[in-house]
């Protein structure tokens, strides 16, 4: 059975309308409101869950929806689960074969690779060494099988706004493993500490020359990236993530080239740590920098002062700039619930991010559950959603059919429509956030269209279509012995009864848990019918029908643009 070949009409004429379905139509659970505290917000959060607005839900907290979260969000309701979530101690990133280059002693490496079944050391070395997919094969392991979905979802997010990447070769696995295993650890954490700890992990100091900066020539690519990526952005904002005009209606620019300079200047005398075990970039004091600089909102850092103090003043600097907290709100809105949140959903949870329960500001646990749990997200209003891009949408699909992976095959997938997890082209990720596509006579910011090109979608069909014929991949020969599984599907059997029995019912229940209960009753019947078309009788046939109709509800723009 060829399901791309039999139905790729089909599929390309459903992706036609994928182009104009990321803004339009109604929410399906009606208006969003603007203030939270008017009771609306309270009764969806106190209102019984259903199956369909869970498995909406687990598409924005999690990597795609599976039985056991479905049942776990409908008992303990939308702000229950989130809690659990953020409270799951943190899984960690598979550690097979992820040691430095140069690492110290042959011989333990040697021993290392032998554990490892038959494989021959030269095949263990060449996995550490030249394999720059392994970061994203165990990214994928984890998106499939890990408890605390949304910590990676987090990191995730993360890790496209504060960008490194492995798409240059003298770049380690291990390095790029303990860059993001940072991430992962952190994604609850203070956002002021995360940007401490990017600026002192020696991967970042290698991408962007941060290491070995020197008084004598200041590299400015760091401060540069710093200041327009990390934390504050080009422009000025509002607290509400709108731009602040000047009195000509232009845009205001955060910081001009003298900051840069003076960024640079105040972030020299540092350099590699002796052995990159765990270890951050150590002090260079007789190649730093000790004049006085200049930093935002004419904050001085005063001459001969310390490499770790003017560090210090230049976190604490952009950290607590207005713009930080509508700059890195928004985005994470955007990786997890809308593309287009209005200004009052961004302006609600940048109130989080200046000041938590405590206090405290840039308390992303706080930031996270506001983002989840506002009535935005709850109750959708119109153009609100986003494109699942590639790595979230071949992830979550093996988990909401109760697939396994060892992650290999799912990063073949996402890498064929143009999204290796931490391979970004550059420092500016794989797509701008400030993408945008015409819909209905506006422009709506859509992210993740900006890599949904045609062969990209093609490719997404033609990749599904193997893995549903096949009913899984093969393992990866390439990977460790001990480490390869493939990737499987094991479809339950209620789901092959009804292939058998009732497909209307099997389309409904995909629909579903695929797309949210959302397909239009025209999607829905002529799924439903081409799947009715093939035969049912034996069990290689239900099979059949399942695996069909998984690929026509998720070539559906209702399953590609979640709301």
């Amino acid at each position: 059975m060829i399901l791309f070949a039999q139905h790729r009409l089909f599929a390309l004429l459903l992706l036609t309308a994928l182009l104009v379905a990321c803004g339009g139509g109604e929410g399906t659970e009606g208006k969003a409101v603007a203030d939270p505290d008017d009771g609306v917000l309270a009764g969806l959060l106190a209102a019984p869950v259903t199956e369909e607005q869970a498995t909406r839900f687990l598409w924005k907290s999690a990597f795609g929806p599976t039985d056991e979260s479905i049942a776990l969000v409908r008992r303990l309701g939308y702000a229950g689960f989130v809690d659990r979530q953020l409270n799951l101690q943190t899984s960690q990133y598979s550690n097979y074969l992820m040691e430095p280059y140069g690492y110290p002693g042959r011989t333990e490496l040697d021993g290392q690779c032998a554990q490892h079944g038959t494989e021959s050391t030269r095949v263990c070395l060449e996995w550490i060494y030249e394999k720059q997919r392994a970061p994203s094969v165990i990214f994928f392991k984890s998106a499939v099988h890990d408890p605390d979905q949304l910590r990676l979802r987090v990191a995730f997010a993360l890790s496209q706004i504060l960008v490194v990447s492995m798409n240059l070769d003298y770049r380690t696995a291990y390095g790029m493993r303990s860059y993001q295993q940072m991430l992962r650890n952190m994604a609850f954490g203070n956002y002021r500490d995360v940007l401490m700890a990017i600026t002192m992990h020696p991967y970042m100091g290698a991408w962007l020359d941060h290491a070995k900066n020197t008084r004598q020539a200041p590299n400015q690519n760091f401060a540069r990236e710093l200041l327009q990526l990390f934390s504050v952005g080009t422009y000025l904002l509002n607290q509400d993530g709108t731009y602040q005009l000047n009195a000509r209606g232009e845009l205001q620019e955060t910081y001009t080239e003298a900051h840069v300079r003076d960024f640079s200047r105040a972030l020299t005398g540092w350099t590699y740590p002796a052995s990159f075990m765990g270890a951050n970039l150590t002090q260079a004091d007789d190649s730093h920098d000790t004049g006085s600089k200049t930093l935002l909102r004419g904050q001085i850092l005063p001459a001969n002062q310390s490499t770790t103090a003017d560090l210090q003043g230049v976190i604490d600097n952009v950290f607590n700039h207005p713009n930080t907290g509508p700059y890195v709100c928004r985005q994470l809105i955007q990786f997890l619930v809308t593309s287009n949140p209005s200004p009052a959903y961004v302006a609600r949870v940048v109130k989080v991010f200046n000041k938590n329960s405590s206090n405290a500001r840039g308390d992303l646990k706080a930031v996270v559950r506001a983002i989840l749990l506002d009535s935005e997200a709850l109750n959708p209003p119109d153009a609100a959603g986003r494109l699942l891009e590639p790595a979230i949408a071949s992830a979550g699909l093996v988990r909401a059919v109760g697939g396994a992976s060892d992650g290999a095959y799912l990063d073949e997938m996402s890498f064929a429509q143009g999204q290796r997890p931490f391979a970004a082209p550059s420092v500016f990720n794989f797509y701008s956030f400030q993408y945008q596509l015409p819909v209905n006579g506006r422009r709506l910011q859509a992210p993740q269209f900006a890599i949904a090109t045609l062969p990209a979608v093609t490719a997404r069909l033609q990749y599904l279509d193997n893995l549903l014929s096949a009913g899984g991949a093969p393992a990866d020969t390439s990977l460790p012995q001990g480490y390869r599984s493939g990737t499987q599907l094991s479809f339950p059997a209620r789901w092959l009864q009804l292939a058998g029995t009732n497909v209307d019912a099997l389309v409904d229940m995909l629909n579903v848990r695929l797309a949210g209960g959302v397909l239009t009753p025209a999607s829905r019947n002529l799924i439903a019918a081409q799947v009715k078309a093939l035969p049912g009788v034996s069990s290689q046939d239900q099979r059949g029908r399942v695996a069909l109709a998984i690929f026509m509800v998720a070539a559906t723009p209702h399953f590609m643009t979640h709301r």
